[in-house]
C-alpha cells in the first residue's frame, strides 16, 4: 500500500479527491491523507508546525472515501503513519511569487525530520481561469492567465528543482493548461477551485501517474459527469504534462 500525505489547503483537496478511486481501478491500493487549511501557505504551514497550532481540516481516505477529523496538529498527523509520500504547494495566490518561498527549506527540514523516510514531491498548481475574480488575480500582470501560469513555472524551476530533497514534481500547472487547450478555459468551478467533475479528474491523474509510475490506460473510473470520450483526452492532457512538465501541449 502506497501511503501519501499532502500538507496542502483546497488546491490539493481538488487534486485528492478522486485519486482514491482512480488508484483503486488501476489496482493499486492508497491510503490518502491531505491537510487542509484554506488557501494555506508554506509561512502558515511552518508557523503551524513550530506552534502545534490545531487548525487543520484533515481528511483520511483508507480506502473507503475520505474521514474528516477537525482541528487535527500537523505534527500528529505527520507521525500517524509511515508516509511514503509528502506532497507540499503553496498557496494559490503565492505560487508565482518568488519571495514568498522563503519558508520553504526550514519547512521541509521539519518535515524530514519527523518523517525520514518519505520522498517529498513538489504539488505544482495551477493559473486562474482568465475571467476569474479572484482578489490575487491582479497580481500577475493585470489578469494575465498566461503570466501566472509562466510565473508558476519559474518558481518551480528556480525554487523546487534545485532542491534534491524533492523526488519529484507534479504538474498539474501544465496539466490543466494542455486541458485548456482542447476543453476551453472552463475547468474551475469559480474561477480558480477545479471543476467538480473533469477538472478535478484532471489534478487526481496527474497525482497518481507521477507518484505510482502507472500508466493511465489501467484507469478505468470515470466521475459522474466525465465521459469516456472526455477522460480519454484529459489522460492525454495529462500524459503530455509528465512528458513536458514546463511547456504547453498544445491538441491532443
Amino acid at each position: 500500500m502506497l501511503k501519501i500525505l499532502c500538507v496542502g489547503n483546497s488546491f490539493s483537496e481538488d487534486a485528492s479527491t478522486y485519486l482514491g478511486e482512480i488508484a483503486k481501478s488501476a489496482g493499486q491500493d492508497v491510503l490518502i491523507g491531505n491537510l487542509v487549511i484554506g488557501g494555506c501557505s508554506l509561512e502558515t504551514h511552518l508557523n503551524n508546525l513550530k506552534t502545534d497550532a490545531p487548525q487543520y481540516l484533515y481528511f483520511l481516505n483508507e480506502g473507503n472515501g475520505f474521514v474528516l477529523h477537525e482541528n487535527t496538529v500537523l505534527t500528529d498527523a505527520l507521525t500517524s503513519e509511515q508516509w511514503d509520500v509528502i506532497t507540499l504547494q503553496q498557496a494559490s495566490h503565492d505560487s508565482g511569487k518568488p519571495e514568498t518561498y522563503e519558508p520553504l527549506p526550514p519547512l521541509l527540514t521539519e518535515l524530514q525530520t519527523l518523517c525520514p523516510n518519505a520522498k517529498f514531491y513538489w504539488h505544482m498548481t495551477w493559473a486562474y481561469q482568465g475571467n476569474s475574480t479572484h482578489w490575487a488575480f491582479p497580481r500577475y500582470y493585470a489578469n494575465d492567465q498566461a503570466k501566472m501560469y509562466e510565473s508558476i513555472l519559474s518558481c518551480v524551476q528556480q525554487q523546487i528543482l534545485p532542491d534534491s530533497r524533492f523526488t519529484g514534481v507534479i504538474p498539474n500547472g501544465t496539466a490543466v493548461q494542455n486541458a485548456r487547450e482542447t476543453f476551453g478555459d472552463n475547468l474551475t468551478r469559480d474561477g480558480f477551485h477545479l471543476s467538480l467533475d473533469l477538472g478535478r479528474y484532471i489534478a487526481a491523474l496527474t497525482f497518481f501517474t507521477t507518484l505510482t509510475g502507472q500508466a493511465l490506460d489501467k484507469v478505468t473510473f470515470l466521475p459522474e459527469g466525465v465521459t469516456e470520450q472526455q477522460a480519454e483526452l484529459a489522460k492525454k492532457c495529462v500524459e503530455n504534462a509528465i512528458k513536458a512538465p514546463f511547456q504547453i501541449t498544445k491538441g491532443n
